[in-house]
């Protein structure tokens, strides 16, 4: 599934996704607070995402999303996110915190305290940042397929303001 972003786009910024909007209860990835929003979405490939963020066309930037994996191969989640709030330099720091079920419920694999977005102006309002941590998965040969609910926690240190989301990875052989 493509996710659009439209407009043209600064270096680390990107115009406001259509699905922002939708309620956290119609989309588990999509979570906000007042002004401060976080997207998670999944993708087999960093370098096409970093590329397609740093490297926008006149249509703006697009991401492709693929929440399937295969086991011993890696996907990633990624986090988009605006409306961090500054301190008093004018920077903001957002940590994540990823935690990944297997398909029977039981903990599988946990990043604690990533480091997306440390001592760095926000983007422009209402334009989105992509953080510059994210979470790589494995799921071993010797793990059982199915779906991966990977949560994640994006805190706004600033304002102590915490985000929750989630998405389901479907691992296959």
């Amino acid at each position: 599934m493509p996710l659009k972003l439209a407009a043209a786009v600064a270096l680390a910024a990107a115009a406001v996704p259509a699905f922002a909007a939708d309620a956290p209860a119609v989309r588990p990835n999509v979570a906000t607070s007042g002004a401060f929003t976080a997207v998670q979405f999944a993708n087999p490939d960093p370098q096409a995402v970093l590329e397609a963020w740093t490297n926008p066309t006149a249509a703006g930037v697009q991401l492709k999303t693929d929440t399937r994996g295969r086991r011993d191969q890696p996907i990633y989640t990624f986090v988009i996110f605006r409306g961090c709030r500054t301190d008093a330099a004018g920077a903001c720091t957002v940590t994540a915190d990823f935690e990944v079920e297997d398909p029977t419920g039981k903990p599988y694999v946990q990043q604690k305290s990533v480091r997306s977005w440390v001592n760095k102006p926000p983007a422009p309002a209402p334009n989105f940042t992509l953080a510059t941590g994210y979470m790589g998965l494995v799921v071993e040969r010797k793990d059982v397929a199915g779906p991966y609910t990977v949560r994640m926690t994006l805190t706004d240190q600033v304002s102590g303001i915490s985000l929750h989301t989630r998405q389901t990875l479907s691992i296959t052989e």
